[in-house]
């Protein structure tokens, strides 16, 4: 068995501790490729699972005959992935309100998660920052498949930790609610202009910018330095995902 780190946020870390959410959507980087052939007839079809162990299979050229296969980052069937989230360490000194002896002072430097809390008052460091002895979360993979994003199912999106209300579920056709609700949360991370950057002469600097929403009308207007810099904006509706089935280690 293998380990891999992944990033969740708050949010999606409290529905993992909750027993909500089974499921994650990341973005396969680069994206496949669709090539036509003739009269606009599609040559390259995208199809999953993998008849490769540890691979997905992402393109099979209808003319050729043959297979593109893609190693996902994440792992495949049976690894562990250990969740990075928002954290902090505990500060004995700075933070123990005792005025008697305590023991506040065993918990100085222990780790404590934002999806504890929520808490807005303290100082917390990013997910990307958190070390393996830090996370407290290990998930066991129990699937890898290859999907566009918009084939999401109401099912899937419940397994995402997509929740409704009961007047939602009460509703007419309230099963279709979790696809808009899905759609809104994918657009407010990944619908959202993130700057592509590369090293250049020894600094870090932004090339152009990117973003991938949930289809072409969800495109918010460009960001002021990509116009001010004249910089590419690539916009990638509808992208190629790895759906990534997990439990809970120990459940």
């Amino acid at each position: 068995m293998k380990e891999h780190p992944i990033l969740f946020n708050s949010e999606m870390v409290l529905a993992i501790l909750e027993g909500r959410k089974t499921q994650t959507r990341r973005i396969i980087k680069p994206q496949p490729q669709l090539y036509r052939f003739g009269d606009n007839h599609e040559s390259l079809s995208f199809v999953s699972p993998a008849t490769i162990p540890g691979y997905s299979a992402v393109g099979v050229d209808r003319v050729m005959e043959t297979a593109e296969y893609l190693k996902c980052p994440f792992g495949k069937d049976g690894d562990r992935l250990w969740v990075r989230e928002k954290f902090r360490y505990y500060n004995w000194l700075e933070e123990c309100a005792c005025y008697d002896d305590c023991n506040c002072s065993r918990q100085d430097g222990k780790p404590i998660y934002y999806a504890d809390s929520f808490d807005n008052e303290s100082k917390w460091k990013p997910s990307i920052r958190m070390p393996r002895k830090a996370s407290r979360i290990n998930l066991i993979i129990d699937e890898i498949r290859v999907e566009r994003l918009q084939d999401i199912t109401p099912e899937d999106c419940e397994s995402e930790g997509i929740t409704l209300t009961d007047g939602e579920l009460k509703s007419c056709n309230g099963a279709s609610k979790y696809r808009p609700k899905f759609r809104n949360i994918w657009n407010s991370i990944y619908g959202q202009w993130q700057g592509i950057y590369k090293r250049i002469d020894g600094k870090r600097q932004v090339v152009g910018f990117e973003r991938y929403p949930w289809a072409e009308e969800d495109t918010p207007p460009k960001p002021a330095k990509a116009l001010k810099l004249n910089l590419p904006c690539a916009v990638i509706a509808n992208p190629w995902l790895w759906v990534i089935k997990f439990h809970k280690e120990g459940q």
